[in-house]
């Protein structure tokens, strides 16, 4: 009599990675895993994988990656005594845009605005210039600054720099009459 018992495997769920605001593809048929010991060339088609941090709206941190239900390819189950080994999601801060172009040359004299300091953001979040509306500046180009702190902290703080050229204002001396 010869007893043949199943043999180890372990199949791993791969680590990944995916930006806040955006879905983890999960559920059956998916290949992002890894396995050790399949023998005779056997291979495993597909493995079920789950995670609490897939929906686009996880914060940001780390989940577990649970695989489950290996499917498929060339292997019998009933050959093995499976393990499963859970991979690790990390969800990364968000990505937004941020615009802010050049603007238009003022007259020295005209105290700094929104026509100058208007950066717009794809997220809300709050803006501190520098220099803060109603500076008057001196003639010359002067870079402005930004920094932009989003109001979601699933998305991180960013700065931006654009240049303005202040031009000398018309001045007219006139003698007084004698």
């Amino acid at each position: 009599t010869l007893t043949v018992t199943a043999a180890p495997l372990t199949v791993t769920a791969n680590s990944q990675s995916k930006a806040y605001n955006t879905t983890m593809t999960t559920g059956a048929g998916l290949t992002a895993f890894t396995s050790s010991g399949l023998v005779n060339g056997e291979t495993i088609g597909s493995v079920t994988l789950a995670s609490t941090g897939a929906p686009a709206s996880s914060p940001v941190g780390t989940y577990a990656i649970v695989p489950s239900l290996a499917t498929g390819g060339t292997f019998n189950p009933a050959n093995y005594s499976i393990t499963y080994s859970n991979g690790v999601l990390t969800v990364t801060p968000g990505v937004y845009t941020l615009t802010w172009t050049n603007p238009v040359s003022i007259v020295y004299g005209t105290p700094l605005g929104t026509n100058q300091n208007n950066a717009t953001e794809s997220v809300a979040g709050t803006n501190v210039y520098s220099p803060p509306n109603g500076t008057i500046l001196p003639v010359g180009t002067t870079n402005l600054h930004v920094v932009f702190t989003p109001g979601d902290t699933n998305y991180l703080p960013t700065n931006a720099t654009v240049t303005l050229t202040v031009t000398a204002a018309p001045l007219t001396v006139t003698a007084n009459n004698q």
